[in-house]
């Protein structure tokens, strides 16, 4: 779930390929597999970090966020990222014999998974790769002008997103086998659909369900209930903190990624026309006007509409305002926010029509809160790890002071 601005991009590219990167190295370290793919994927990351700032510095792609353009430094940067591409990939090639992986002998196993995780995120990097830079080089080669927009990459990657899902699942069942037993598996993948279609039809209407958010629902269960067998199994043998690790960040996935279906496929944009003592209704919400209050600031002076929103035996007051600012000469406008926990209302006060009505456009972005969310989970698992490693590392030390 993105935006898919250019500049934006050059940051995903290589948080795809360095997240393909830990899962590698998961396995490289352990059972001496994928170490090809580990050095390959942490060249290939280096190098994606020069060319976002390639991208960035060069000004050879257009965006907002493109906040220099600097032929010279370009270049520069474009001779460093051939320098590092070719003398890495040149040096693992030669050095090849002294990086013999150990082969994936089962289907069934950490490493096959681990293997299917990496080539998720490498096609997701080359989906980005070529969406990105499609349209620079079909405008260097003569043949005009030419954009790629979010249905192209969301078409692509969404796929990818649920089979991804359906992988996370799958590694937290095979990390506590052999208790994950066919039955097992078969039972929590329908009670992963049955929760996932229960809460989906629950919020939504059956003329606005969306096949791709049902699915994405399911398989955040699938996720969710997996991750929860294998604490509850591990628990009962012996505390493991890596496995809390991998829940909460795969947790945290499945939460962003209901956070995102949700969002891009049900959250909506109106206008109205409003004057005090009107209202309009959405989605089962009254919004009525009560008042326009005029103030004035210390650098600007403002139109401030007093709303009110209503939804069942529950009522807010929302105060969005349009601000004048003497010293630049410029209008803008305050938005106001509602939140819940399925989504945030936005109200922006625009143009004033008449001697007392306004236009407002009311935004609802569904779920955009759980994408936060899912972030957060994300970032704890990491900070997990990152305390476990830290009191290892202490151990070893405080070991090799009492040697000496």
């Amino acid at each position: 779930w993105w935006f898919w601005d250019p500049v934006e991009n050059a940051s995903l590219l290589p948080w795809l390929t360095s997240t393909a990167l830990l899962h590698s190295l998961g396995v490289a370290k352990g059972k001496q597999q994928l170490l090809k793919w580990s050095l390959s994927l942490a060249f290939i990351t280096f190098c994606l970090s020069i060319l976002g700032t390639f991208i960035v510095r060069s000004g050879v792609l257009t965006s907002v966020h493109a906040f220099a353009v600097d032929p010279t430094k370009g270049i520069a940067l474009l001779l460093i990222l051939v320098l590092v591409l070719v003398s890495s990939f040149s040096l693992l090639i030669i050095r090849e014999e002294s990086f013999e992986s150990s082969p994936i002998t089962s289907f069934a196993s950490k490493s096959f998974l681990s293997l299917v995780a990496v080539l998720i995120f490498v096609l997701a990097t080359t989906v980005v790769v070529f969406g990105t830079f499609y349209p620079m080089i079909f405008e260097l080669l003569g043949l005009g002008n030419i954009s790629v927009g979010a249905p192209y990459f969301n078409l692509l990657i969404a796929p990818l997103a649920l089979l991804a899902l359906g992988v996370i699942g799958l590694a937290s069942l095979l990390s506590v086998k052999p208790q994950a037993t066919k039955g097992v598996i078969l039972l929590l993948a329908v009670l992963s659909l049955a929760l996932g279609y229960v809460c989906y039809s629950w919020q939504v209407e059956q003329v606005q369900r969306q096949v791709m958010v049902l699915m994405t629902w399911s398989l955040a269960f699938w996720v969710l209930l997996t991750h929860v067998y294998g604490l509850a199994v591990t628990r009962s043998s012996k505390f493991q903190r890596k496995v809390w690790v991998m829940t909460f960040a795969h947790v945290g996935i499945a939460v962003l990624a209901i956070g995102a279906a949700m969002n891009s496929y049900h959250s909506f944009e109106r206008s109205y026309k409003l004057s005090p003592g009107t209202q309009v209704e959405f989605m089962g919400w009254t919004l009525s006007h009560r008042d326009t209050e005029l103030y004035v600031a210390s650098n600007f002076t403002a139109e401030k509409a007093i709303l009110k929103l209503e939804t069942g035996e529950q009522s807010f007051s929302i105060t969005p305002e349009r601000r004048h600012y003497q010293v630049r000469v410029m209008n803008m406008s305050e938005p106001a926010m509602k939140w819940f926990w399925h989504g945030d209302v936005y109200i922006t006060m625009g143009e004033k029509i008449d001697s007392a009505a306004y236009a407002f456009r009311v935004q609802y972005k569904a779920y955009a809160r759980w994408i936060w969310f899912g972030g957060l989970f994300s970032i704890i698992g990491a900070l997990l790890s990152l305390t476990h490693r830290k009191k290892k590392t202490d151990k070893a030390a405080q070991y090799a002071y009492q040697r000496s």
